[in-house]
């Protein structure tokens, strides 16, 4: 039921207190292409891991972000697909070359 709901929200929400990059709702949101309203601490991670999110950790962030899809939510939709676009890359694709070339190299 919940994977229902949250290809049918506008926004999938994430975490907003503590940072993950993975995990939960996250990646089935990014995997939609749904804009993501999350709270991720970019430090904590290496670059090639991070996909766009509206990034938020406190209730006044959350409703700012809110209001901010509500004025542009064509820029918002893009920002869903530009996640898509990175989980396509380094969640799916990536993954499979790896293992190929793994095989390969095995013999297998």
């Amino acid at each position: 039921e919940l994977m229902l709901g949250a290809s049918l929200a506008d926004v999938v929400c994430g975490e907003f207190g503590t940072s993950w990059n993975f995990g939960g709702t996250i990646l089935e949101g990014v995997a939609m292409g749904k804009p993501l309203l999350h709270y991720r601490n970019d430090s904590f991670y290496p670059k090639d891991e991070l996909f766009p999110i509206m990034n938020v950790n406190s209730a006044d962030e959350v409703a700012r972000a809110l209001t901010g899809y509500m004025a542009n939510t064509e820029e918002h939709r893009k920002l869903g697909q530009r996640s898509y676009e990175w989980f396509k890359e380094f969640v799916i694709e990536k993954p499979v070359r790896d293992l190929l070339a793994l095989l390969a190299r095995n013999g297998a």
